[in-house]
């Protein structure tokens, strides 16, 4: 199906984009803002990730964007090997508005949603890399079904 924003409009071009139809990334840019005060290291793997769709980049992404809702000295632990295991609420401190804006930086990063339910279950930094690469994953491309559990049951 075509979508409505690319459908030929009486001869007059495209239909124009609507709140039903974000207007397309202006890819870096876009980034950059979404990730504005996050590390350069962060941004970049960011940029990266939208140009080749490697999942590697995810944990510099998530570090990023989580080291800059919490305190310095928090931020600066997440470097460390250890930093899946570390609780949200309790290690850093991150409260339910906090989560919200990480998930929002996130979901415009990676072109993703992530479900409400799902992320008031999230308790550690490793918990919400393992949701977004799954979500990464288990996406289809477009036009495509997603694979779902039940396709292995032959």
């Amino acid at each position: 199906m075509t979508p409505i924003a690319n459908t030929p409009w009486h001869g007059r071009g495209t239909l124009p984009q609507t709140a039903c139809t974000p207007p397309p990334l202006r890819e870096a840019e876009d980034i950059r803002d979404a990730l504005k005060s996050c590390p350069a290291p962060a941004v970049a793997a960011a940029l990266r990730f939208r140009a080749t769709g490697d999942i590697r980049c995810l944990p510099a992404i998530l570090r990023g964007i989580i080291g800059r809702h919490v305190t310095p000295d928090l931020s600066a632990k997440l470097a460390s090997p250890a930093a899946d295991d570390f609780r949200l609420v309790e290690d850093l401190g991150v409260d339910s508005l906090m989560l919200i804006e990480i998930a929002a930086s996130c979901e415009e990063v990676f072109q993703l949603s992530i479900p409400s339910r799902e992320l008031f279950e999230l308790r550690t930094l490793g918990d919400i890399n393992r949701a977004i690469a799954q979500r990464l994953c288990c996406q289809a491309p477009p036009g495509e079904r997603a694979a779902s559990p039940a396709d292995d049951w032959d």
